[in-house]
């Protein structure tokens, strides 16, 4: 298929392999969503204070808060090699509803925080955040808007000490490499030595092996991972889980 082609079930979020599917071989609806992935940057997100969602599809829910803060804690303190209260540059790749962002803006130590965002809606949202009562004077926001593919080579090696990645699976190609990106190379490039790595896992309980042997084949040396407990609804559409597996990647 056309990795730039994607056709998704609207109800059970399953990805189509072609577009000759007349129905979803996961729940039998005969329905299919199709879209380019181009097409994200420009479509009109829905933003709740409990969803943000694109295409229909729910790409992030206010119930994550605990993973999200998690996940920033992570970036923003677990580094090695340096000072706890030393200052922080933070790369986080994929805005959403702001959460995570918020946390790690948090920390005091948090000086600069570089934000990668495909969709241009979402994309504004950043200047708000920026403004807002979450972000402390003395703090520098940059704001880069576009898929992580087309802004990383814009970004200098070794320069930041802690990076988030958490984007929407936006293509049939990235939906079926069960959250492993080519983003996690980038991230050894772009970390300092004794820099931390976290990421959204879609994993409960343990980190995969295939997740483990792709990060060493990258150059991580130490891999670690915490459980954060949450509590999706029950009509969550995309996890039916009471646990996270959070990421601790050192390069």
């Amino acid at each position: 298929p056309n990795p730039l082609m994607v056709l998704v079930c609207p109800d059970c979020q399953y990805p189509q392999e072609n577009d000759q599917e007349t129905f979803c071989p996961k729940c039998s609806r005969n329905t299919v969503y199709c879209w380019k992935k181009t097409d994200w940057k420009e479509t009109q997100p829905i933003i709740t204070n409990e969803r943000l969602t694109i295409f229909g599809l729910a790409v992030m829910e206010s119930w994550e808060e605990p993973y999200m803060k998690s996940l920033a804690q992570i970036v923003a303190t677990r580094g090695v090699h340096c000072s706890p209260d030393s200052p922080k540059r933070i790369l986080e790749v994929g805005f959403g509803m702001g959460i995570s962002a918020g946390f790690i803006q948090s920390f005091a130590h948090v000086k600069e925080h570089v934000i990668i965002e495909a969709n241009r809606h979402v994309f504004e949202t950043i200047e708000q955040f920026s403004q807002s009562k979450n972000v402390q004077d003395g703090k520098k926001i940059v704001p880069l808007h576009g898929f992580w593919e087309e802004v990383v080579e814009t970004l200098e090696k070794e320069s930041f000490d802690g990076i988030l990645f958490d984007i929407y699976p936006v293509t049939i190609d990235e939906y079926h490499v069960s959250y492993i990106s080519p983003f996690f190379s980038w991230a050894f490039k772009l970390l300092k030595k004794g820099g931390v790595f976290s990421y959204y896992s879609g994993a409960a309980t343990e980190l995969p092996q295939n997740h483990r042997d792709f990060l060493t084949t990258t150059g991580f040396e130490r891999i670690e991972f915490e459980i954060c407990p949450v509590s999706p609804p029950s009509d969550c559409s995309y996890w039916n889980q009471n646990t996270f597996v959070c990421p601790i990647i050192i390069k």
